[in-house]
């Protein structure tokens, strides 16, 4: 695999790491050069110098135990955000990885889609795209959201808000909704925002349809009795 096809996350995880490596063996060389430069001072001081230093650092203990303190919350801080960012990375090059296989069986459906799932739940292979297509978009949104790229609200107006005006994207997240619920039991927390804007978007419209088709329905009406032959 060439560095071009390496997941751009792996390689933000190689260089954190390298990062790290580099800091803990600087943090190694400064702890060793101090550790011999104390014994070198304590074999050519003289003893009585050597209790007056003494003396002086048990004045100020309380200090060295402070700058000790915050050293120790230091190491615990940076130990904890490296153990997040490596998450992040990891979640990352998944979803990276996930993408890709998804191109592929976007690219030829009738080859890939019934080595991951049943071919025969969809109608035909632009449906079989589609659905995987909206997978892809779905997932976008969901890293947004977990990096603090997105909000709720983005997700609602941006992601979903477009996608749902759409009555193919609504059809196909009733099919995706009928196969999560039972694969999985139920929704995840993020497919339950989506699902609740789907809702919103679904109502809507058939807000917009029923006065038009009230509308046609009374135009109907109309050609009807215009097409009556007169009373005799």
């Amino acid at each position: 695999m060439t560095m071009s096809n390496v997941p751009e996350p792996v390689i933000g995880s190689k260089r954190a790491s390298r990062a790290w490596l580099a800091v803990s063996v600087a943090c190694a060389v400064i702890l060793t050069a101090v550790l011999i430069a104390s014994i070198l001072v304590m074999l050519r001081v003289p003893d009585n110098t050597l209790n007056r230093l003494s003396d002086t650092g048990q004045a100020f203990g309380i200090f060295s135990t402070l700058f000790s303190a915050a050293a120790l919350i230091g190491v615990v801080l940076s130990v904890t955000y490296q153990s997040r960012q490596n998450q992040r990375y990891d979640y990352e090059a998944w979803h990276t990885a996930h993408a890709g296989l998804l191109a592929r069986v976007i690219e030829d459906p009738a080859t890939f889609v019934p080595c991951i799932g049943d071919l025969d739940n969809f109608s035909s292979e632009v449906e079989a795209r589609r659905y995987y297509f909206t997978t892809l978009w779905l997932n976008f949104g969901q890293i947004g959201l977990r990096a603090g790229n997105m909000t709720e609200a983005s997700i609602r107006e941006e992601l979903c808000g477009e996608m749902f005006e759409s009555q193919v994207a609504r059809d196909l997240w009733i099919k995706r909704r009928e196969i999560l619920t039972k694969a999985y039991g139920g929704l995840s927390p993020f497919y339950q925002l989506v699902n609740s804007e789907f809702e919103r978007m679904q109502n809507a419209a058939i807000d917009r349809a029923e006065p038009e088709m009230a509308t046609s329905s009374e135009a109907m009406d109309e050609v009807g009795m215009r097409e009556l032959p007169p009373a005799q």
